[in-house]
């Protein structure tokens, strides 16, 4: 999908996250008045995100977004096929982009009480794949380790519309942008989350019981 006008564009590629109608990269595109191209998909894992890729052949961008693995973190999880997987997109954006983006996990990503151990261990090791893959090929993190609270959804997974903006606005810096995504327009400036406290909340009591329970349930199989 395509937004704007001609030109060199910013392209988001990956899954749900950058795929958002008011993601990151979408208020980073407005911010630098860069048409917006979507290639992501809701969903994708890793190699289903090497599938956008082709889209990106013939195509110059000023900028790529990237958001990725998420999915596979939460269930197909692999080390070694997550970081080969990211070193080739990251790769064929390089090729396809002036400059490439991509976001880290928060640590509060999909945290209840209760939650699995395991799941933290997947996240630990996925943001240290992302770094490496940064440094080896080149490209700009967008730090998203500190996003908690009303800067994520309920689910804890998906950045709320303040977590999206302050991302934008660290891509910006990242990039040099004179202008702040947040303050840019009267739209971001008045953009309100897409979730109330209580609902963060009543998820939050409703995931944790459910947290608790596959885990009790795992446990007695295990033994």
């Amino acid at each position: 999908m395509t937004e704007g006008g001609g030109g060199a564009g910013l392209v988001c590629v990956g899954d749900s996250i950058i795929t958002a109608d008011r993601s990151w990269g979408y208020w980073l595109a407005r911010g630098g008045g860069w048409p917006l191209v979507r290639h992501s998909a809701r969903g994708a894992r890793s190699w289903q995100v090497l599938d956008q890729l082709p889209h990106l052949r013939g195509h110059r961008y000023a900028v790529g977004a990237l958001t990725v693995g998420a999915n596979d973190v939460l269930f197909d999880w692999d080390a070694a096929r997550y970081e080969a997987n990211l070193l080739a997109i990251l790769e064929a954006m390089s090729s396809a982009c002036d400059k490439v983006l991509i976001s880290s996990f928060p640590q509060a990503f999909r945290r209840f009480p209760g939650s699995s151990p395991e799941r933290r261990r997947r996240v630990m090791a996925a943001d240290q794949i992302i770094a490496g893959a940064v440094a080896a090929v080149d490209v700009v993190m967008v730090d998203g380790s500190d996003l908690a609270g009303p800067l994520l959804c309920p689910d804890r997974v998906h950045p709320s519309v303040r977590g999206h903006l302050l991302l934008a606005d660290r891509a910006a810096a990242a990039l040099g942008l004179a202008v702040v995504p947040s303050a840019f327009s009267s739209q971001a400036s008045q953009a309100r989350n897409d979730h109330s406290r209580s609902r963060y909340l009543a998820v939050t009591a409703k995931t944790t019981l459910r947290e608790l329970l596959t885990r009790v349930t795992h446990q007695g199989q295990a033994t």
